[in-house]
Parts: C-alpha cells; structure tokens; sequence
C-alpha cells in the first residue's frame, strides 16, 4: 500500500475513533465534570496519535510532508474539539481568566496528561497492521527514542515558553480563526522544531518525548511543563494590553491649516440674527 494512502488511513481511523468516542460520552455520561474529563482524554488521544503518524510521514515525505500533515491535522482539531484542550497550559489560561474554577482546571489537567500517556499504544495498534514498511518498523521498533532537545535547559525552557506565548497571544488577537490557527501552528512548530521539538504543549510533549534517551526527568518538567505554564500567566497578563497597542492605528490628527482657514471663514461671515418667528423648545 502506498504509504500516502495508509497514513491517510491512520487518520481517519483516529477521527472516527474519536468521534465515536466523543458519541458515547455525549449519551451515557451526564455528569458535567466527568464529561469534561473524558473530551480532554479524547482531544488529547487524537493529537498525540496523530502527532505519532506525523513522525512516520516524515521519515517517507520528508519535512515538507510534515508541514503538509501538519497543517490538515491541526485544521481538523477546530470541527472536532468540542470544549476539549488536549494542553494543560491553555487549561491554566482559562483558569486565569475565570473562564473555569480550580477543581475543572485539575481534573482537565489530569485528563489531558492521561490520554497523553496511553496515546502511544493506541498508535501502535494501527501500525499493527503493518500496511507499509515504515508501519511495520514503527510497530516492531521498541519505544526508543532520542530527545529532541538540542541545546541546554535554559535555552531549551526559553525556546517552549516563547512558542507558547506566541501561540495564546495569537490565538486572542482579532481575526483569529481556524486558518490562522492551523497556519501559525505549522509556524511556531518548525520555529522550535530543530532546537526543543517546537511542542508548547506539556500533553504533547510527554507523549512524544518523555521517556526518551537525553531527556531526563528533571529537563522534562523545566521545559516542557513549566515554561509553557509561565509563558501562559505572562500572556495573561500582557495579551490584552499588548494587542490592544498593536491593533489600535494611529490617532487621527487634523490638519491646522485647514482647521485656521475654518476659523477665518467663520469670524469673517454675517452672525445671524435671532428670528422673532423661532419656537421654543418649552412647551
């Protein structure tokens, strides 16, 4: 099988698994907070699984195919998250601005690391299939992996949380929508793609990085969990202003020339006289 044909195959069988996922929560789960949970599980599975296949697309295609996967991928996220996250730093962002209360931004939280963690062996049950060479090498393959961290900690830190203040910053300017978003996803992921992963997304980053050789325990959690939290309060508190500077233009000025020859016509013209025939307002 072509191996275009089969990571198309990939997916659509996350998009419906998700879906039907997402059709069964809606029916028999009725308490709020439980469904809640179980969206950002599913969100979080299907941007993982599909962020697996995007790897396998590269080793075919190349970057450019990335790109291209990418792009789609993050498109299709906007007709199919429903009130899911699937990024625990944006779960803080609406913690922050009241949008959720502490105990929906925990279990949100967990929900999203969960689906996270279990969103590897999902893929691998498709690869099982071994449709094309790079599936049979993905399945086989023990899960080794090398990090994607290329500079220090430090840097690394810098690099994720810039990404992600960013990303919030364009997702509240005016005029965002799914394009824009899927487009700048695409941007702000190879802006860090070669230096940190260009994850800003600690559910993301846990899935395809935690575990791997060259990434220890400690890195993870600087890099990937705490910098995109810090650079979320940061947006927080500088996004509306800061937009607001950018998007406002310049402050319409007139022009004194024509506001002196006004003047001068005005002081050189009749006053007119009050007329006896005028009504007056008081009844």
């Amino acid at each position: 099988m072509l191996p275009l044909v089969a990571s198309l195959g990939h997916f659509i069988f996350v998009l419906l698994l998700s879906q039907a996922a997402r059709y069964l929560a809606n029916t028999f789960i009725h308490n709020g907070l439980y469904r809640v949970a179980i969206e950002e599980v599913i969100c979080t599975i299907q941007l993982c699984m599909n962020n697996f296949e995007l790897g396998v697309i590269t080793e075919v295609y190349g970057f450019s195919g990335y790109a291209l996967g990418l792009f789609f991928t993050s498109l299709s996220y906007s007709f199919t998250f429903e009130n899911g996250t699937a990024d625990p730093s944006e779960c803080l962002g609406n913690y922050c601005t009241k949008q959720i209360d502490l105990k929906e931004f925990l279990w949100r939280c967990a929900a999203s690391l969960t689906g996270a963690a279990i969103s590897y062996r999902l893929s691998k049950a498709f690869w099982a299939f071994q449709l094309t060479p790079a599936h049979v090498l993905a399945y086989q393959a023990p899960q080794l992996c090398t990090a994607s961290l290329q500079v220090s900690l430090m840097i690394g830190a810098l690099f994720e949380g810039f990404e992600t203040l960013v990303n919030r910053l364009i997702q509240k300017s005016e005029g965002f929508n799914m394009l824009t978003g899927a487009v700048s996803d695409v941007a702000i992921t190879f802006m860090g793609l070669f230096v940190s992963g260009g994850y800003f997304n600690p559910s993301l980053a846990l899935a395809m990085e935690y575990g791997c050789e060259g990434l220890p325990f400690v890195d993870y959690l600087v890099v990937y969990l705490a910098a995109p939290m810090v650079a979320t309060l940061l947006a927080v508190q500088i996004a509306t202003p800061l937009l607001a500077l950018l998007q406002a233009g310049p402050p319409a000025e007139s022009s004194p020339t024509v506001g002196l020859l006004l003047a001068e016509a005005a002081a050189r013209s009749p006053q007119p006289q009050p007329s006896v025939f005028k009504k007056d307002k008081q009844l």
